[in-house]
């Protein structure tokens, strides 16, 4: 019998320290005001593209153009992981599920920067600001 309670003790530990680590989550949370970010343009994407604008940041027409030409909108997300970069940029690891995405959730690489005193939300390594670059691995952040 206690052997039986040694092992089921040590199976639940281990299964406990594997949750622990599977988390890619940084050490340090992200700010209050980068997660309440998030949520307002997930929420406004639920709507429309066009809602999510005032919390987006693109870097060219072009970025901007193709965004708002889409009729996408999320259904439902989930943060699957954030990571610090430094003191101006977040990256989230987020799956989405979209009116395009045939009832399945994808991963998308997104990324919480500070520019002019504002944070915003960025759809992509291509819209960050060279400014806020720094530490930033971007093959990490490559759909393979």
């Amino acid at each position: 019998m206690k052997y039986i309670n040694t092992v089921l003790i040590l199976f639940i530990s281990l299964v406990f320290l594997a949750s622990c680590s599977l988390t890619t989550n940084s050490e340090e949370q992200p700010l209050p005001d980068v997660m309440t970010l998030v949520e307002k343009y997930m929420e406004a994407r639920k709507i429309s593209t066009r809602e999510s604008l005032p919390y987006i940041h693109f870097e060219g027409d072009f970025f901007q153009d193709a965004y708002l030409t889409s009729n996408e909108r999320v259904l439902d997300y989930k943060i699957e992981s954030h990571k610090k970069i430094n003191d101006s940029l977040y990256a989230f690891t987020v799956l989405v599920k979209s009116t395009e995405t045939n009832g399945k959730y994808l991963r998308a690489y997104n990324f919480v920067g500070l520019i002019d005193g504002q944070w915003l939300y960025m759809n992509g390594v291509a819209n960050i600001p060279a400014s806020l670059k720094e530490n930033l691995v971007e093959e990490d952040y490559q759909y393979r």
